[in-house]
């Protein structure tokens, strides 16, 4: 598991990708406990993060793009946002 720097204003609010064959698993995290989890191939999250204004799944777990950073949604609620660069340099390391 690989966890990812997260802006929240939750101090106790994480952020990791877990690789799985050709997928990877995109983890919430509170107080080191799961609060929801996303699998997702990591074609599928490139195109995503390519664009910008887009969200991502359906669910409790929701990905928004915007100019540097991707914004993590938690039933609905804004938890926080992750580093685009930080994102897709993790990506691209578990596409090899």
């Amino acid at each position: 598991m690989i966890s990812v720097n997260i802006t929240s204003n939750q101090p106790d609010i994480g952020f990791a990708i877990e690789p799985q064959d050709h997928r990877v698993r995109l983890i919430l995290l509170q107080a080191n406990k799961e609060l929801a989890c996303r699998k997702e191939t990591t074609k599928r999250l490139q195109s995503f993060i390519d664009t910008d204004n887009e969200t991502a799944f359906k669910g409790r777990l929701r990905l928004l793009t915007m100019d540097k950073q991707v914004a993590v949604y938690f039933k609905q609620t804004l938890v926080g946002h992750v580093n685009k660069e930080d994102f897709i340099s993790i990506l691209k390391n578990e596409s090899k």
